[in-house]
């Protein structure tokens, strides 16, 4: 009933924002793609039919790469903004921004669902999967305040999804 699942996984997780600074409108598409690793305790229960399930525990994710598409009134735009208080000019509309991220982020990660015998060593596992990233992503170097508040909030990984999957269990030793 109990157990401990280990896994490698891959996603596409971003940002989008969009802004009116006087009257232009800036809009920013954050792509971020990540290998996963999560570590999860499983307890599942006992039935003929149907067994449920949840898992609980770390993720660990490790950036690939970062890229972005950023857009003044829906034109791509590309110049060089030097924030007050800020040690150096940031290049906006650079493609390839890994290094404004950090390389790993720890999720608390959630999953619940069913495992639902089709036949004898057949099941149907339905479930949903919910993370939320407890480290802030943004790079200490490009950690910067609102413009408008001169406050900086950090940004946080978070995502939820359906997980649907056919599994079939190898009879060991001729036994069920």
């Amino acid at each position: 009933h109990i157990g401990l699942k280990v896994e490698i996984g891959y996603s596409k997780l971003g940002q989008n924002y969009t802004d009116t600074h006087i009257d232009t409108v800036f809009t920013r598409n954050i792509k971020l793609n990540y290998l996963q690793i999560p570590i999860l305790f499983k307890y599942r229960t006992n039935g003929k039919v149907a067994r449920f399930y949840f898992l609980v525990g770390p993720q660990f994710n490790f950036l690939l790469s970062a890229t972005q598409k950023y857009y003044r009134q829906g034109t791509e735009f590309d110049s060089i903004f030097s924030p007050h208080n800020w040690p150096k000019p940031i290049l906006i509309g650079q493609s390839t921004i890994t290094e404004r991220y950090t390389s790993m982020d720890i999720m608390g990660r959630l999953d619940l669902g069913a495992d639902i015998s089709l036949g004898e060593h057949l099941f149907l596992n339905v479930g949903l999967t919910m993370a939320y990233g407890l480290m802030d992503i943004n790079a200490s170097d490009y950690r910067v305040p609102n413009y408008k508040s001169n406050t900086y909030n950090a940004s946080h990984n978070i995502y939820g999804g359906v997980n649907v999957g056919i599994n079939y269990v190898l009879p060991i030793g001729g036994k069920k």
